[in-house]
């Protein structure tokens, strides 16, 4: 819709208080720029950033003027009322994604309404209609449209509401299933949100009947399991589930099926045989004749893949070898590979068992581990290959000091002491790191500046408090009868970053309560002081059996540092005078 706009037009402006308070940028009896109210943007003339006595400064506008364009400056105030700069053209609004303008026109000005709704299957989310403000912008911000939600068929469940059914954004929905066969799987209560379910609607899936197995606590029905759950199935004793000496095992239910399938199997007795024969050492042995098992009486013949040390047959008799075990070892060992920044010092061609091997590291560099290796009977190399370490470098810290000066060497696992300026700098960080493979471990910290005290007018730190260490914060008090504009806030922290205050504030006076007609009446009403809070916006209209003759049916103002911004305010009259 679209207000008329000569009605506009020829509304009375009435504001409350004068010209508002000079800046400190003119001399005392010289006036700074008129105040101009609304969103829009005053050019005055002429030009200039100070007006002396008995000067007419002509006001215009970027957009529609309200008030007089003409201020008067008379002893560094002006005598006449602020008058108001209001944007006059608002931009098109652009209508949502899946929704429209429902009226829309060519041109849009101050205080026209433009209302939206949405394709079929979508709704609303925001206000419906927004106005063209005085600032050139819509105003409350241009609505979404949400897609609707669609139930799906739940197979072997239920919802709230028939398949096929369209839900709008943020309705919310019960989920089931039939609780004689199947489980949900998710949560049982889903919310539209933009066409689609938040969070995903489950599934309905099948329990599991109760495993049946022979020689087992469970040889007989147990009733169903739900999707998901598990049960322990332990065979009776004698029984094992052919996985060593295991006789309890999990299973669980996944959509009506088990995840594994066992059965409980018998032990057998212990024959009257030999294992394999024990062999020692880091070898690989062979045994003939090759078996598992061999019979009492059998001798049986080793050999090596390497070297074989003692005797190469073992006699088994009645279940176990009356010979000594032999050892078998690799006789050869891969050339070592020498560490990144490292070289072996006396590199062969060819390396045997029980040969030694040491290495050093290049210049800039430490060895961390064992300095020799020795070729073992398994092949390798023991114990492991070592490291070549980096050193690390002192760094230069500024507004700071170390154990050692800067460009100085030290070696992997070297610590060092950090400290600061303590007369203007803090440390950010450890006071103490260790050097790790060419890396400060944690890595070096930072000298930070100190924060002057806060200089904060009407408060506890109206004066020098004395410098504050980075890091660290102070709690600003405003004096009785001020804040800091944030509600009813008279203290805030501030804390120190690198010589800077984390934030900006100042302590901003309270507003006594304004005087009006018995006529009129305000909302919110005062505090036990009478007085309103820096920031505080109060409503005017009309009082009970009283209606308005002219003006708006209600006005807002807001405290701004002990003064009330002018607005225009209702006329109003009891409702019995003629």
């Amino acid at each position: 819709m679209r207000l008329v706009w000569n009605l506009v037009r020829i509304i009375v402006i009435l504001l409350i208080a004068t010209c508002g308070v000079q800046g400190n940028v003119c001399s005392t009896d010289e006036c700074s720029s008129p105040p101009v109210y609304g969103g829009g943007t005053p050019t005055f003339s002429p030009a200039s950033s100070c007006y002396s006595n008995g000067n007419f400064v002509n006001v215009t506008c970027s957009g529609v003027l309200f008030g007089q364009s003409e201020c008067s400056c008379l002893e560094s105030e002006y005598i006449d009322t602020p008058p108001t700069c209001e944007e006059y053209h608002c931009a098109k609004p652009v209508s949502p994604d899946h929704g429209f303008e429902i009226e829309p026109v060519n041109e849009y000005v101050l205080y026209d309404v433009v209302s939206f709704s949405c394709d079929d299957g979508f709704i609303l989310g925001g206000s419906e209609s927004v106005m063209c403000t005085g600032t050139g912008e819509w105003h409350p911000s241009i609505p979404k449209c949400y897609e609707n939600c669609i139930i799906p068929y739940i197979a072997h469940g239920n919802a709230d509401f028939a398949p096929g059914t369209s839900l709008h954004d943020q309705d919310q929905m019960n989920v089931s299933c039939d609780v004689t066969s199947y489980t949900l799987e998710g949560v049982d209560m889903v919310t539209c949100h933009d066409g689609t379910w938040n969070p995903p609607i489950g599934q309905c899936l099948s329990k599991c009947p109760s495993p049946i197995i022979s020689d087992s606590d469970h040889s007989v029905n147990h009733g169903d399991v739900d999707h998901g759950e598990y049960v322990i199935v332990t065979c009776d004793a004698g029984y094992t589930f052919g996985l060593g000496s295991d006789y309890s095992y999990p299973l669980t239910c996944h959509n009506g099926t088990w995840d594994s399938s066992i059965e409980c199997s018998a032990n057998c007795e212990l024959p009257s045989v030999c294992s394999s024969p024990p062999v020692y050492g880091g070898g690989t042995p062979t045994f003939s004749p090759a078996s598992s098992c061999y019979p009492n009486g059998t001798f049986v013949h080793v050999t090596c893949s390497g070297v074989l040390f003692g005797q190469s047959e073992c006699t088994c008799v009645e279940s176990e070898y009356i010979d000594p075990p032999p050892t078998c070892e690799e006789y050869y060992c891969d050339k070592p590979v020498s560490p990144d920044h490292g070289f072996e010092i006396e590199p062969d061609n060819e390396y045997v068992l029980y040969d030694v091997v040491s290495f050093s590291c290049d210049d800039g560099f430490i060895l961390g581990g064992s300095e020799s290796v020795m070729c073992t009977g398994a092949g390798e190399w023991h114990p492991s290959i070592p490291k070549c370490y980096e050193n690390c470098i002192i760094p230069y810290i500024a507004h700071g000091n170390a154990d050692f000066a800067p460009g100085t060497s030290l070696h992997d696992q070297d610590q060092m002491n950090v400290s600061c300026d303590v007369t203007s700098y803090t440390i950010d960080g450890v006071d103490m790191v260790t050097c790790h493979d060419g890396t400060w471990n944690p890595p070096i910290g930072q000298c930070f500046s100190k924060c002057p005290s806060p200089i904060i007018s009407d408060s506890d730190h109206s004066l020098n408090h004395g410098d504050v260490d980075h890091g660290e914060y102070v709690i600003v008090t405003c004096d009785a009868g001020y804040t800091f504009g944030l509600g009813s806030d008279y203290s805030y922290p501030l804390t120190c970053y690198n010589g800077t205050w984390d934030s900006s504030i100042q302590c901003s006076a309270n507003c006594e309560r304004p005087r009006f007609p018995d006529s009129m009446m305000i909302t919110p009403g005062a505090r036990v002081d009478q007085s309103h809070y820096h920031n505080d916006v109060i409503t005017v209209k009309c009082a009970p059996n009283h209606v308005v003759v002219n003006g708006p049916p209600s006005a807002s103002m807001s405290c701004d540092n002990g003064y009330w911004t002018p607005t225009m305010l209702p006329i109003c009259k009891h409702i019995n005078d003629t």
